[in-house]
This record gives C-alpha cells, structure tokens and sequence, in this order.
C-alpha cells in the first residue's frame, strides 16, 4: 500500500500573519491532524474555511504533557494511505515543540516528508534584530535556577564576543519580566539585546538597544509572547 504524506504547516503568530491558498487548499483536503491543543487547531481550521460542521476532522493530541509516550501509532493514518498535516498552537512546527518526533519516525519508516512555508517568530526575530544571521544559536528556554541561569548567560556572553554568535531564546509570557530583569542584572551594559514582542501581532515592537538603554526605559512584558536575541 502506498504511504501517506506528512506535512508541516505553520499557523499564524499573529492577527497580521497570513495564511497563503495553497495551505488553506491543503488543510482542507485533510483530515488527520497532529497538533498542539485541539481548540487552537479548531480554530486554524475555521480560519482556512474548514468546513467543521460537515466533516469530521480526527485530532492526535502532542505536547509537553505527552511528549513522552509512543508516537507510533499516530502515524496509523499515513500507513493506511492518508495524508497527515502535523502544526503547532502558533508558528512552524516542530521547533521549540514535540512535534519534531513524529518527524524523525517518520524518516525512519521512509515516510515522505513536505514543510510548508510560514511565520516563525525565532527566524522573524533574527532578521529584523541587526545580529549576525550566518552565526546563531537558539536556546529554546534558558535554565529557571537563577545561579545556572546567570552561568548560562555567561557562556553566551563569550560566545558572542569570540564568535560572534548570534543567540536567541523565549520564555512564558508571564515569567518575561523577570527574564528581562535577569538579563539586565548580568550582561554587560554594552551588550546588545533585541527584544521581538507580539510579532505580527497588534501590538507588535521589535527594538535592538544596549543593556544601559534598555535599564532606562520602562518595558512591561507580561502576556506578550516575546524572542529575546543577543548579539553584536
């Protein structure tokens, strides 16, 4: 029997992503769907003129709280000859998610896989931050223990004055403000930080400023989703 096809599509990060015809075609021609939480994939599907109300669509749940368990058997679907999108609750899937494992079984049974082009707030970040883009590193979240945190940024710190890396990392939206204050606390004041908010969002501010700069303004982060990047 001839395997299905998996594919990555993006979601929108903001209320100004857009989302092209090819992948609102795409969606609507599938029905198996690895995602996040369902409410979020709903709501993509509404968003691509899903018709939820006539079909059906059949969700295979991947997260932080399940990311542990056996995968294999979501692929059930592309083994019978039905073709899977898996996605993310915002942006490309796959990075900073779960949703990577399923894409490594996938190459391990000789299922093909297609990515989709979209938003990601990491890549949007490094382009718009002035850093070197031919150098980077992204971290994901760096670590919550305040003495490890402070040794991590430590590290990052001669990596960018050796090499010249570029490096990026996120965290919670509500823990924004205290990674703000970490970071102003233990890099030097000459140390160049972008910080990417609500990109493609209504409220979107995408500013690159020194340390010294950013301890005089007054930034509130709390609920916004944010990239940090470091570099020079």
């Amino acid at each position: 029997m001839i395997k299905g096809i998996l594919y990555l599509v993006p979601t929108p990060i903001g209320i100004n992503s857009l989302i092209s015809s090819q992948t609102k075609e795409l969606v609507c021609k599938t029905r198996h769907f690895i995602v996040e939480t369902e409410k979020d994939a709903r709501r993509f599907l509404k968003l691509c003129g899903y018709d939820l109300k006539n079909h059906y669509p059949e969700f295979y749940l991947l997260n932080e709280h399940n990311a542990h368990m056996s995968i294999e058997e979501y692929l059930s679907p592309i083994n019978q000859g039905f073709n899977m999108v898996i996605m993310s609750d915002a942006g490309i899937p796959c990075v900073a998610d779960p949703g990577y494992q399923v894409v490594k079984l996938c190459h391990q049974k000789g299922v093909e896989v297609i990515p989709v082009s979209g938003s990601s707030s990491i890549f949007l970040a490094l382009m718009s931050s002035g850093f070197n883009g031919q150098n980077f590193s992204f971290h994901g979240y760096l670590p919550m223990d305040k003495q490890a945190r402070a040794a991590k940024l430590k590290n990052i710190e001669f990596d960018i004055f050796k090499n010249n890396t570029s490096h990026l990392f996120i965290e919670t939206p509500y823990r924004n403000n205290q990674l703000l204050a970490d970071l102003l606390l233990n890099l030097p004041s000459d140390r160049l930080l972008c910080i990417a908010i609500d990109i493609e969002g209504e409220h979107q501010m995408i500013k690159t400023l020194s340390i010294k700069t950013w301890k005089t303004m007054s930034v509130v982060l709390d609920k916004s989703p944010a990239v940090f990047v470091l570099g020079k």
